[in-house]
């Protein structure tokens, strides 16, 4: 090859190399349908000027640093909290229908920023688990009988000793509450939650599948349904074998025979339907029940104050009325119930004689008292609790 030609070829490659550098820079530099770089389409800086005049909410760089936390309250602005109550009781029975009009109540007193939704029948957690369920946050509140878990809160159940309640839910919760904000010992017992409230049922009676109890003689042996606590010792004390189930299977338990009567509300006879397989009523006011509402300690935590100061004003009493009320309604809603079913229950109502009550308190009243006083003196000032009670019992309606 020449070197003319040589020198052409070369030069041919040269300009070939220069065309395709030229287009491969046009390429790069003509614009395209992507999107601009994120750089031009962000937000002005915060410290730039006043946000636009729109209806949206004005953006989070407007609260409070978060070296120096805004107030609770407005830095929840329109926050609101879905809670979640766990309850054992269907749905339809005093006790429920008191427990949904307090989460109404609650609703109402936070201009609806928390709801309350309740599980009925259990279908949340069991009673027995109800307060796991709460601490763990399953359920943001629940309630539960203090004698379902048996020398948990030895000091308020003292309203359960026997013979010491009174025929009123109302009554007996209103102590319970009192006696609870006055003694530290008492609110220690539920140190891992927020106490919302305490409620109470009346002093129950007793009801028996085959066999009328007329005497103490009638009751010895007999296997009776009783909760933890003062009332077991109560049953024991009386001659009878106390069992310890939890209520939603009181039923079966006396329709096989494996119970042989129970210890009652009239809400409880309502709301599990206990007039079918029972069959008399010794009427002889003995011990009550205690429930105690609580929270999880976190979502009360979560309320800025003043959502808190709104809760509190439905709680404490408030929750002793409400759901007291339930309870002590419950015999007269009981009647209605059976009057319009056409049901006939009792077959009998048993009523003691003064000289054979007489002899029940003689056994299962004091002694047990004095017990429960000796028992659990290391726990708080027992003896101070009861004859606050007592006094209370005088004094409040």
């Amino acid at each position: 090859m020449t070197k003319r030609k040589l020198f052409g070829l070369i030069s041919s490659i040269f300009m070939i190399i220069t065309v395709l550098s030229l287009l491969a820079a046009c390429a790069q530099s003509t614009p395209t349908s992507a999107p601009a770089p994120a750089t031009t389409a962000a937000p002005a800086p915060a410290t730039s000027a006043a946000p636009p005049k729109t209806s949206a909410p004005a953006p989070a760089t407007s609260a409070a640093p978060a070296t120096k936390p805004a107030p609770a309250t407005s830095a929840a602005g329109g926050q609101t909290w879905n809670l979640r109550y766990a309850l054992d009781t269907p749905q339809g029975t005093p006790k429920s229908d008191a427990v949904g009009a307090w989460a109404k109540m609650v609703e109402q007193a936070t201009n609806g920023r928390v709801k309350v939704t309740v599980f009925y029948g259990a279908t949340l957690c069991s009673l027995p688990d109800t307060m796991t369920a709460v601490q763990n946050g399953i359920a943001d509140i629940g309630d539960n009988q203090t004698g379902i878990v048996p020398g948990a809160f030895p000091l308020t159940e003292v309203i359960t000793l026997p013979f010491l309640g009174t025929g009123s839910g109302v009554t007996n919760g209103k102590i319970s509450w009192q006696l609870n904000r006055e003694f530290p010992a008492m609110q220690a017992e539920l140190k891992n939650y927020k106490t919302v409230g305490i409620f109470c049922t009346e002093a129950y009676h007793l009801a028996t599948v085959k066999k009328p109890v007329r005497t103490l003689d009638d009751l010895k042996g007999l296997k009776i349904r009783a909760v933890g606590g003062p009332p077991t010792d109560m049953t024991k004390a009386l001659g009878a074998t106390p069992i310890q189930i939890s209520m939603p299977d009181v039923y079966l338990a006396l329709q096989k025979g494996t119970l042989d009567g129970t210890w009652y509300s009239w809400e409880a006879v309502f709301g599990f339907r206990m007039y079918e397989v029972t069959k008399y009523i010794t009427d002889i006011p003995t011990s009550g029940v205690v429930f105690v509402v609580f929270m999880n300690q976190k979502t009360w935590d979560s309320f800025p104050s003043d959502i808190k100061k709104q809760i509190d004003t439905v709680c404490g009493e408030k929750i002793a009325e409400n759901n007291g009320q339930a309870f002590d309604g419950s015999q007269t809603a009981l009647m209605a119930l059976l009057k319009k079913g056409n049901i006939a229950w009792p077959a009998e109502t048993i009523k003691l004689s003064a000289d054979e009550e007489a002899k029940w308190t003689a056994l299962a009243g004091k002694p047990i008292w004095d017990g429960w006083v000796k028992t659990w003196s290391s726990k708080g000032p027992t003896q101070e609790i009861l004859d606050k009670a007592l006094k209370l019992k005088g004094q409040i309606k």
